[in-house]
This record gives structure tokens, C-alpha cells and sequence, in this order.
């Protein structure tokens, strides 16, 4: 089994670049953008570097979207200094919150309450559904309820109290890649299904995070867990890669948190039983990168691991 089989990463259709029309001309996009010096990643063949002696451009396809970035950012509120740059969304925020005449309300420590478990039929209707679909999005979108909405506003609250926070990218931190596993299990009150959670840090600096519910039930924490453990070693190689071409390199294994002993246990030990039979593939695939030293998996307190915070956890543990 190759590298690229055991993680899940497959090269994308090349039909995405076949034939796409570019200022009238239909041409091949990935011929036509390496006329301009973009290079396609050996790992992935939707994204494309462009370097110089003092810029690197970033290019990243998908079907007809595309994204581009790299050192010379615009539109963003970027405070930089010896330090680093200081990344916020603090205008974003403000329109928000007046938007919804929220700007004199009180500040609430956390987005949400602990005992918070939201359903599609919680209350009553709620029927400004213009206000809500534009706050909020998809969620509940077909029906809000007032409940939904009364957690929109202490999100909200949440959101004024922290109105100038936002991501500190250090110019003195080291580019060592680590992250952060964890699963919710069966954390849906309607249909049972677990919510995974990971983060990567380069060094002191968040630079990726996601939380996603999963398709199917698991039958125990052990296997939900496991499962995000393999989903984001899937992540993290491909970051990995990614990395490589952007030339941040790592000689060492990666090493990725988690605060369950057991898995840790069956990723250091493939030795199956009835138990996990059903996750065998996943097991060994992480464990051959365990082998390789892609990865080292490292167990730690629970109130150290940064994946809580997409759980509803008290207001002391979310403060420190």
C-alpha cells in the first residue's frame, strides 16, 4: 500500500483543467498558468506556486472556484510588527452587531451555555427568517426557532466581548507543525451521530482547524475517536506535503495530541480483536505512518486539549 493509498489522497480529475476558458480562449488551465510561473504541487494538482526571490503567490482550483493568496495580502485587517502580523475581523464584527442593534448589549464569556443542545423542533417559530438566514447561514435555516435565535444572539454577545481578538502570526516562532485530535461522541441528541474536531498549529500560530459531524453512528466513544484520529492524520499528511512545496520542510515525525490512552494504545499496537475488526483499515494506515515516523501520537490532559473547545466546556476551563 502506497503512501498516498493509506491516507486517502488522491490526485483530483484532471478534468477540473482540461478545458476552461480563459479570456475567451478555452485552453488547458494548467498549461495556460504555467505560462505565467506557476509550478503544479507535486501532491496536489489543484494548487499552484508561484515563487520569486522576495514573493510567493499561492493558487489553489477547485471545478470554477479559485483562491489566491500569498505574502502580499490585501483586504484584510492586518496589523504587523517586529513581533509578527495581527490578524482581526473587527469591522466585520462591529457591522454584525449593528446590524442586530447589539452594539450596547452586555458581553457573554462564552459562545455557549454548557447545557446548550439545539434540535430542528426546540420552541417556537421564529419569523424574521431573513435576519436569521443572514447571521447565521444554513443551520435550522428551513425553520428557524427562537431558541436557535436566542443562541445566535448569545454568540453574538460572545462576539462584542472579543470584538479585537483575532490570530497572532509570531515572526519569531519556530515552523514546527503539531496537532490536536478529538471527537464528540454521539453528541447529536436527534440522530446519535459524533462531531470530530482537529487543529494544527505551526508553531504558535493557528493555521488550520475544523469541526465536522460524521455520516455514520458509532457504536463506541473508542471508535469515534479513532476515526477523527485517522481524519485528521489524513489532514496533517497533506498539510504535510503542502508544506514541503511552500519549502517548510520537517525532518522529524509530526506530533498530533489526543487525551485517550486506548487509541493511542491500538495505534501503537495492531494487534485486532472483535472490538475494532471493523476499523482494521483504519488502524493500519496509521500505524504504518506511526512506522514511517510521519507521526507521533502523544496523549495529554483533557484540559489541554484545544479540540474542547468545540465541545461546550465551562467558563473557567474556556478562559484559561
Amino acid at each position: 500500500m502506497s503512501q498516498v493509498e493509506c491516507v486517502g489522497v488522491t490526485a483530483q480529475s484532471t478534468e477540473y483543467f482540461d478545458m476552461i476558458p480563459i479570456f475567451g480562449v478555452t485552453a488547458k488551465f494548467s498549461i495556460t498558468i504555467g505560462d505565467f510561473g506557476f509550478i503544479s504541487s507535486s501532491f496536489d494538482s489543484s494548487f499552484f506556486v508561484h515563487k520569486t526571490n522576495s514573493d510567493i503567490t499561492l493558487l489553489l482550483l477547485y471545478v470554477d472556484d479559485m483562491i489566491i493568496t500569498g505574502n502580499d495580502l490585501a483586504g484584510l485587517e492586518i496589523l504587523s510588527d517586529s513581533d509578527g502580523y495581527y490578524l482581526s475581523q473587527a469591522k466585520y464584527s462591529s457591522d454584525i452587531l449593528t446590524r442586530t442593534g447589539l452594539t450596547d448589549c452586555k458581553t457573554a464569556p462564552t459562545p455557549l451555555e454548557t447545557s446548550v443542545k439545539l434540535t430542528p423542533l426546540d420552541g417556537t417559530f421564529f419569523r424574521n427568517a431573513t435576519l436569521y438566514r443572514q447571521l447565521v447561514g444554513s443551520l435550522f435555516l428551513s425553520a428557524p426557532r427562537f431558541t436557535h435565535y436566542a443562541v445566535v444572539l448569545r454568540i453574538l454577545r460572545y462576539i462584542k466581548g472579543t470584538m479585537f481578538h483575532g490570530f497572532h502570526f509570531s515572526s519569531h516562532s519556530s515552523l514546527e507543525l503539531r496537532a490536536y485530535s478529538n471527537a464528540d461522541w454521539a453528541s447529536d441528541p436527534i440522530d446519535r451521530r459524533s462531531t470530530t474536531g482537529y487543529c494544527f498549529f505551526l508553531g504558535n500560530s493557528l493555521i488550520f482547524w475544523r469541526s465536522k459531524k460524521h455520516s455514520i453512528i458509532y457504536r463506541s466513544s473508542i471508535e469515534a475517536k479513532y476515526c477523527a484520529l485517522a481524519d485528521s492524520t489524513q489532514e496533517l499528511i497533506w498539510l504535510r506535503w503542502l508544506l514541503t512545496d511552500m519549502g517548510i520542510s520537517h525532518s522529524t515525525g509530526i506530533v498530533l495530541c489526543c487525551d485517550n490512552q486506548s487509541i493511542i494504545y491500538i495505534a501503537y499496537n495492531d494487534v485486532f480483536h472483535k472490538h475494532t475488526k471493523h476499523i482494521e483499515i483504519v488502524i493500519l494506515c496509521i500505524t504504518m505512518l506511526l512506522g514511517a515516523l510521519y507521526i507521533f501520537i502523544l496523549q495529554l490532559p483533557l484540559i489541554r486539549q484545544l479540540t474542547s473547545l468545540s465541545k461546550h466546556i465551562r467558563e473557567a476551563d474556556f478562559g484559561n
